[in-house]
């Protein structure tokens, strides 16, 4: 019975955030607030995916069987992670790009060069890709992930991928892997 919606008195209840020092609308803050959790804090986790079956394009942020594109910009406590995830059987046909058999492009890219911690973050763990195919495909290539920069991948293989491709960075486990990014 108390709870209140998006409208006060017939007009846009306004409201404070912690990312605001002044009032906004509640859809406009609730947007926000959405935005701010997918990019700050996103957590990807006991995930898999079998037997997806895409191609046929140009992506210039990432294509991979569980995640195109995971970027963090704010600090080592708050970054995106992926954790127990799996990319097994399958198949991507003439796709230009960052392309992983798990994800296209991986970049933690807010820490700058004072952090002591720069591609130490463990943004990519316990996970595998396996028996993938990728064929007549271009551009960073890689049977797990496809870019990495300046975060840390731990415990995660790649295995029995069939990768057809003329790229000229082309890798079973990662396609490019950006300076100072840990493998």
């Amino acid at each position: 019975d108390n709870a209140l919606g998006y409208l006060e008195d017939d007009m846009p209840r306004m409201v404070r955030t912690p990312w605001s020092e002044e009032e906004m609308p509640f859809e406009i803050a609730a947007e926000l607030g959405t935005k701010k959790v997918i990019v700050e804090h996103s957590t990807v986790q006991n995930s898999k995916m079998t037997n997806v079956v895409g191609g046929s394009g140009y992506s210039n942020s990432g294509v991979g069987a569980l995640v195109g594109l995971a970027m963090s910009y704010i600090s080592e406590t708050t970054h995106t992670s992926i954790s127990h995830c799996a990319s097994i059987n399958n198949t991507f046909d003439n796709v230009q790009g960052h392309l992983g058999g798990l994800i296209g492009y991986l970049n933690h890219s807010a820490f700058n060069g004072s952090n002591t911690n720069k591609g130490k973050i463990k943004c990519l763990t316990d996970s595998h890709s396996e028996g993938n195919t990728m064929t007549n495909v271009k551009g960073w290539v890689g049977g797990l992930v496809g870019y990495i920069g300046n975060g840390a991948v731990d415990s995660c293989y790649s295995k029995n991928n069939s990768i057809t491709s003329s790229s000229q960075t082309l890798g079973g486990f990662n396609g490019a892997n950006y300076t100072p990014s840990t493998i």
